[in-house]
């Protein structure tokens, strides 16, 4: 094993929060070697301008700065392509990362797992703690039922999450088609190929405010992007794991158990 991992921070007009986000993975205790991949997204704030700034302070970061802005899955998407360690963690420009974030996440790793998540902290804008995002002892007892709970829907939090570099290459990355929208999809790609942990030893900080890509979750009604990229991953999950009678099964009897 190498033990190295990038940390890779897409970024679109992030200024508000994105220095704060590069020095909290700078700040890991990580022994390993950490490396920091910024993809500038065609910002037009001051955003390009605070990541050379920083990045003159460190030579672990690197920049890739596009002319066009293409959204964050191409941006992810790109970024991965030139990733070479061994494990990778996908950041938003306004989330934070504890100090022992990479360490105590690297550490659950084994032979069999893909990828390793954990609950987050939401703050707001300002920084303030708010409440935890996820029910600890929900997500353990869910955990040996991801395959067919992933049918149903994206209960994995991808804050803070790692992942083998390797895996997510295999099964194609990020899928550009949805332009701001992917996360689901991957990890039902990724859950063909391993397994995932829940790992209790550290939790992300997650930034909840106005601007957040994700504040459709809020909305009465899916915007029609979201609702398509939603029944996408839905048949590619139960092509990927409802693919045998037993697992049609154990997804209806989740389905049942939990009332969704």
């Amino acid at each position: 094993m190498k033990n190295d991992i990038t940390v890779i921070i897409p970024v679109y007009n992030g200024e508000k929060y994105v220095e704060e986000t590069i020095v909290s993975v700078l700040n890991q205790d990580f022994s390993g070697e950490l490396q920091i991949l910024i993809v500038d997204d065609s910002s037009t704030d001051s955003s390009r301008e605070i990541v050379e700034r920083v990045a003159k302070k460190s030579n672990a970061i690197k920049i890739i700065s596009r002319k066009k802005n293409l959204g964050l899955m191409a941006s992810n998407q790109d970024a991965l392509k030139s990733v070479c360690s061994e494990y990778v963690l996908f950041l938003g420009q306004d989330d934070l990362l504890p100090k022992d974030h990479v360490r105590l996440l690297i550490e659950d790793f084994s032979n069999d797992i893909v990828a390793v998540w954990c609950n987050s902290v939401i703050i707001d804008s300002k920084g303030n703690s708010k409440n935890t995002a996820l029910s600890d002892w929900k997500q353990i007892i869910k955990s040996p039922f991801n395959n067919q709970l992933i049918c149903l829907n994206n209960f994995i939090s991808s804050p803070g999450m790692i992942c083998k570099t390797s895996v997510m290459k295999d099964c194609g990355g990020w899928n550009s088609n949805y332009r701001n929208f992917g996360e689901w999809s991957l990890w039902i790609r990724m859950l063909s190929l391993g397994k995932f942990r829940y790992s209790l030893k550290s939790k992300a900080l997650y930034r909840r405010h106005e601007d957040n890509l994700s504040s459709f979750v809020d909305m009465d009604e899916l915007p029609r992007d979201v609702s398509n990229f939603y029944e996408h991953c839905k048949i590619e999950a139960e092509k990927l794991h409802c693919n045998n009678f037993l697992n049609r099964f154990a997804v209806r009897l989740l389905k049942s158990l939990l009332g969704r």
